[in-house]
């Protein structure tokens, strides 16, 4: 036979999933007398075919004694949340206990206050509340992007107060080395200090006139250049030497030639050594230094189109200066770079129009063979050409381009950057001056 237990479990198991929950709370609200009691009327009645689930507001005993009708039974609170019944809760009843005694109905205080929002089940499983979670997520969310929102904000305005600031001392500075460097040449004292001539190409159809302000040097400081005891006399020469390029290509430009249309960059950086790096522009401007200084002790007016290398000469305005200077003798000053790292030895270039078109040519093999013999180098030639803007600007006087070596053979770089072979390139320019004297 089946027992008590048993019977109860078959009961539950008929019910409905709505119907078990409310016969669930029901139950968990009396104690636990009564609620045996109550389990033994539910199977009684199960046993005569007229089970039916007590609600809270309905009990189940179906003979109340008459002590027991005013009873209240116990309201479900309203907003409290479902309770899960344990079966074993459930005890048999105490022999002390008289058989029919109504069950005692117990009020139960609410678990929740009653302004409290309780999530309603669905499919009678417990759910958490959303909303808690949700809405400190949603302020941890808001505190983040507004924390992140901050920090891009303070890293933009340093950004842009950084760059304010480096924009503000690069104006300065340009400001004061405009004041303190001037795009004019020093030259002697004894040449005029400021000189105004017109470029007049004779092959040209057109006259331009150009201005160049020139100061004077300082008064020069013992040299420090040893001259070889057969050095020339050249006293009376005025020789303008052009250290070509400068440290800052300019990308401004301007006519190849007066008598041309194309047009050229006014300067450029030149190339640099391939074994130790030495721009063109400093190499030139150091050998341009020594060469000055062994001319003027021979005796020379030597003029420098430019004495530092943070300057901004154009190519014409360098020509221009040794035209108006009158010039006996104008030498641009070049290292250049080929394709071929093998390649090497010295080449001089000459205009191809001018007065002195007839004989530049045999003069530049003249200032070309003596440099290279002087270094060791061989020497590639002579060429005549209208490339080159300083030489085409000052073709009224005799002009030579002289490339003394090629920086991309680290040979050719190594002979150039030795000191005493720079004196000794002032030494062959010099026995070249005579020639012109």
């Amino acid at each position: 036979m089946a027992t008590r237990e048993e019977k109860f479990k078959a009961f539950l198991q008929s019910l409905p999933e709505d119907k078990r929950q409310q016969l669930f709370v029901y139950l968990k609200n009396l104690n636990p007398t009564d609620r045996v009691k109550a389990i033994d009327t539910i199977i009684a009645r199960t046993e005569s075919g007229k089970a039916s689930v007590p609600t809270a507001s309905q009990p189940a005993a179906p003979q109340r004694p008459a002590a027991a009708t005013n009873l209240t039974p116990v309201q479900k609170p309203q907003n409290a949340s479902p309770v899960q019944f344990d079966m074993r809760s459930i005890s048999r009843p105490s022999t002390n206990q008289a058989p029919n005694v109504a069950p005692v109905v117990k009020p139960v205080a609410p678990s929740r206050p009653a302004n409290s929002q309780a999530p309603k089940p669905t499919n009678n499983q417990h759910r958490p509340n959303p909303e808690v979670k949700k809405t400190s997520s949603s302020s941890a969310t808001v505190i983040s992007s507004k924390t992140k929102r901050d920090l891009l904000i303070v890293a933009v305005v340093l950004i842009v107060f950084t760059g304010i600031c480096f924009a503000a001392k690069y104006i300065i500075d340009k400001k004061l080395s405009n004041k303190t460097e001037t795009t004019t040449v020093a030259i002697s004292d004894s040449v005029a200090s400021e000189v105004t001539s017109p470029v007049v190409d004779e092959t040209a159809t057109t006259t331009t006139a150009e201005t160049t302000e020139v100061t004077p040097t300082p008064i020069p400081t013992p040299s420090s250049v040893p001259l070889n005891s057969n050095a020339p006399d050249l006293t009376g020469m005025v020789i303008v030497i052009d250290p070509g390029h400068q440290m800052e290509t300019s990308y401004e430009v301007e006519n190849v030639a007066s008598w041309q249309t194309s047009t050229k960059k006014k300067a450029t950086c030149g190339t640099v050594g391939k074994a130790t790096g030495i721009p063109e522009y400093e190499l030139t401007l150091d050998i341009a230094l020594i060469t000055k200084d062994y001319l003027e002790q021979c005796g020379a007016t030597v003029i420098l189109t430019r004495y530092e290398n943070d300057v901004n000469i154009s190519n014409q305005e360098r020509a221009n200066i040794a035209v108006s200077s009158g010039a006996d003798l104008f030498i641009r000053i070049h290292a250049d770079a080929a394709n071929d790292s093998y390649q090497s030895g010295v080449r001089v270039f000459v205009p191809d129009s001018g007065d002195y078109v007839s004989v530049n040519g045999d003069l530049g093999n003249a200032l070309g063979q003596g440099v290279a013999d002087t270094l060791g180098l061989s020497f590639i030639g002579t060429k005549k050409t209208s490339l080159y803007t300083g030489l085409n600007y000052a073709n009224t006087v005799p002009s030579f381009q002289i490339s003394l070596g090629l920086l991309s053979n680290s040979d050719d770089e190594a002979i150039l950057i030795n000191e005493d072979n720079q004196v000794q390139i002032a030494a062959s320019i010099a026995e070249f001056a005579v020639e012109l004297n």
